[in-house]
């Protein structure tokens, strides 16, 4: 890994700490793609949503009057496979930044079809880039791009050293974006009960929380009694440590992670969110999965039973690891198996399978909360 000064180190963590601020998933992207190029020098930067087998890519880039063309996001979507970054990136969970040039040659890739109809009508030639979630289908990722010269090795690490932020702060906005939308939709009270969000002082002490809220620190809350105008004991010591964390270069090491509290009948994940002069605590409650079901109907372990039902509940790999106490890696191995017992290829498959079975007149278990 190539030597950072302390200069990259304080800029770093700049920008880690405006990454957590509250956002919903559109303003994260807005975001992002404005705030790396302030770390990383660019010419223009992007926000990728490809699946290249099916040809499809959704694109959002910075700057916005950078040049660009009226079919430039079909030509991305058709010629996306011949980038080796991508196709790398769709084949394995490498959470590592990549250049086109760490798998090809440049004069290679200046014979493709996706160089020459895209990046150099673009006057982009080089590109950077790394995967905001552990999912293939679609890839959803940040690139960073350049017209005169390469990425460098300082560059890449600084880009690797940003990834599991990223990637967090990217699930982060994506449970704001939900609580958003289901309380915008009126969804059934069952659901708006299962999140909510507090403002929080920075020695601990509640300025306002919802009512949700306050049920589930209730709810998930191992001590007898509580000040109501405080957090519970384990939820504040974790949240003085995080808010330490965020102001410190203990930040650098390890990504922000949500605190959880297991139950037999649920999972409550508490999410920190930095919201000048007050911070967010967003409260999101997942209801035990039935595993057993399925652990019969696909002859699954017990152990994969519980990571599809959550795979199926919506959960990120690095979310179920959390939830059960196991590494995302290792939540990925369980899934390939998982395929396979299927009959599958990928995540989207598994769901829709378990869920066909659910919705046919033969299911005799009762609805299944998301």
């Amino acid at each position: 890994m190539e030597h950072l000064t302390s200069k990259d180190n304080h800029r770093l963590l700049t920008f880690l700490t405006e990454l957590y601020h509250l956002r919903t998933q559109a303003e994260f992207v807005s975001h992002l793609v404005a705030a790396v190029p302030q770390l990383i020098a660019t010419d223009a930067s992007g926000y990728n949503e490809i699946n290249s087998r099916r040809q499809m890519a959704v694109y959002s880039g910075w700057p916005p009057d950078h040049p660009h063309f009226p079919d430039a996001q079909e030509i991305l979507s058709r010629y996306a496979h011949q980038s080796p970054l991508i196709a790398y990136a769709e084949r394995s969970k490498d959470t590592t930044a990549h250049k086109i040039t760490d798998f090809v040659s440049q004069r290679a890739f200046r014979t493709t079809a996706l160089f020459n109809e895209y990046y150099r009508p673009l006057q982009l030639h080089y590109n950077m880039g790394v995967r905001l979630t552990t999912a293939a289908d679609p890839l959803i990722c940040i690139g960073l791009l350049r017209s005169r010269r390469d990425f460098s090795t300082r560059d890449l690490a600084l880009l690797t050293i940003l990834s599991p932020h990223l990637m967090q702060a990217y699930h982060n906005a994506a449970a704001v974006t939900r609580l958003q939308d289901r309380m915008a939709a009126g969804e059934n009270e069952l659901m708006i009960r299962r999140q909510g969000f507090a403002s929080v002082t920075e020695d601990g002490h509640i300025r306002f929380a919802t009512p949700s809220a306050e049920r589930l620190m209730t709810r998930y809350d191992a001590e007898a009694k509580r000040d109501r105008g405080s957090l519970p004991l384990s939820l504040r010591r974790w949240f003085l440590q995080e808010l330490h964390r965020h102001a410190s270069e203990c930040l650098l090491q390890q990504p922000s992670r949500p605190f959880h509290i297991k139950r037999d009948d649920g999972v409550l994940l508490v999410r920190l969110l930095r919201h000048t002069p007050n911070t967010v605590l967003l409260f999101e409650e997942s209801a035990s999965p039935r595993a057993g079901h399925l652990r019969e109907t696909f002859r699954l372990s017990d152990r994969e039973a519980q990571v599809l039902e959550w795979v199926i509940q919506g959960k990120t790999n690095p979310e179920i690891g959390t939830i059960l106490s196991i590494s995302h890696r290792t939540v990925q191995k369980h899934l390939e198996r998982i395929y396979t017992h299927l009959g599958v290829e990928n995540r989207h498959a598994a769901i829709s399978l378990v869920l066909s079975l659910r919705s046919s007149p033969e299911e005799s278990h009762p609805p299944w909360n998301i």
